[in-house]
């Protein structure tokens, strides 16, 4: 069974502030755990689009050279 819910951000946290305690340790650990994660995924995808590029000049040199070890 599932049921979705549509609260906004401060009702949220006045839940959140209503919690007692231990209840409270747990939630912040969880969500240390789930930002942890998404972070990887972030990391890694903002790693592959700032990683160097090969410029247009680069590019053709590379051509050649491929080509011109192809024909050997």
């Amino acid at each position: 069974m599932e049921i979705k819910v549509n609260i906004d951000y401060n009702q949220v946290f006045q839940l959140i502030k209503q919690l007692p305690l231990k209840q409270l340790s747990k939630l912040k650990t969880a969500l240390d755990k789930e930002v942890k994660s998404v972070n990887k995924n972030h990391d890694f995808k903002s790693f592959l689009l700032n990683a160097p590029t090969f410029n247009d000049n680069q590019i053709e040199q590379t051509r050649k050279s491929i080509n011109q070890w192809r024909a050997k």
